[in-house]
């Protein structure tokens, strides 16, 4: 990482003190202003709070905003995430909590989320191949890998209003990252962003992704195979952690276990070259023995996704299901993706 010019920091120091701290993560002017206006503010609305509650104890009462905001520029300055030291981070019109131990939302999966919502509604609950009177019957979602629960939340929010009935389950391996799912439930209710059925329609539970996925389901598969599974699993190599690849922040901050995929034993007996690819096997396995209308998987990168539409096509092939399915990757290579950017691989079914 190039070294930041004195003069530059010079700079920085005489507009505020304050941004050279945030200049070690940010890497320019204009992103380390920003983020000192939402730090200030955060500062000044915690001070207000202990204030209203009389926190005249408080390690920062109000009139100690200052010294507030001067130790979340340090922590920042250290590489700890924005969103960590914020506590949320917005997600379509959802308010996500963020902690620590749970991975923080992207930009790129809120993106991905609306747009598996408008598949939801526009291709596959209004195309010809899935009939009238399946309409009527709940629609059925399972979010792997849920973290924060933000996909789960975020689809009850687009869908919810335009069907009958739907239920979503997401499953994570991780205890802290269902909790805080079940935290952002409650707290996106009360705000008013989603509707009070949501606590109804929407369930997490904890379960791990490479085991027999089956077990962890129970009970959501006998009313009914789901309709949709859609997951941002863990897809990092263990190179591209380790090599700087992966920003020094993510490393340092953010959970491992839901970056990196864990070493499995059975690499060898699966059709798979790379071990960062071994969710999507399991997934996509999974979506061919219940014979689920959609599907959308997160990859890393555009040639992750290649790598995945074609294990999903020998798969296909395995599982005798090639001539009713369509696989694509989202956005399409012409549009202008990258190939260091994240991309969907979208895997439909038409019986």
């Amino acid at each position: 990482m190039p070294r930041i010019p004195n003069r530059t920091i010079l700079n920085a120091y005489r507009q505020d003190p304050l941004l050279p701290l945030l200049f070690q993560e940010c890497r320019s002017l204009s992103l380390a202003k920003n983020e000192l206006r939402w730090l200030r503010d955060r500062a000044v609305h915690m001070a207000q709070l202990n204030l209203a509650k009389g926190a005249v104890a408080s390690k920062y009462p109000f009139h100690g905003w200052r010294s507030l905001l001067r130790s979340m520029c340090r922590a920042r300055s250290r590489g700890l995430p924005l969103q960590y030291i914020l506590g949320d981070q917005p997600f379509g019109n959802l308010d996500i909590r963020c902690e620590r131990g749970v991975l923080i939302p992207r930009p790129e999966t809120e993106t991905f989320t609306f747009h598996a919502a408008d598949l939801i509604l526009h291709d596959m609950l209004n195309n010809r191949h899935f009939p009238a009177e399946d309409r009527a019957k709940c629609l059925r979602i399972i979010d792997l890998c849920t973290g924060t629960g933000c996909i789960s939340l975020l689809l009850h929010a687009l869908i919810a209003p335009h069907v009958q009935e739907m239920s979503i389950l997401g499953v994570d391996i991780s205890a802290t990252a269902i909790g805080l799912a079940r935290k952002n439930l409650v707290h996106n209710i009360r705000r008013g962003y989603l509707s009070d059925n949501a606590l109804m329609d929407i369930t997490f539970r904890q379960g791990n992704v490479l085991d027999d996925i089956r077990d962890i389901l129970g009970s959501s598969i006998h009313t009914g195979p789901p309709d949709v599974i859609i997951s941002n699993p863990p897809y990092i190599s263990q190179q591209s952690f380790g090599d700087g690849t992966t920003t020094r922040s993510v490393r340092k901050f953010e959970p491992r276990i839901a970056l990196v995929p864990p070493k499995d034993d059975c690499m060898s007996e699966l059709p798979l070259n790379r071990q960062e690819d071994i969710f999507y096997y399991h997934i996509l396995a999974l979506s061919f023995r219940l014979k689920t209308s959609l599907v959308m998987l997160e990859c890393g990168d555009l040639s992750q996704g290649k790598r995945v539409a074609t294990l999903c096509n020998d798969l296909a092939a395995e599982y005798s299901q090639v001539g009713n399915l369509r696989i694509c990757i989202w956005p399409a290579a012409d549009s202008g993706l990258q190939c260091s950017e994240p991309c969907v691989v979208i895997v439909q079914r038409y019986d």
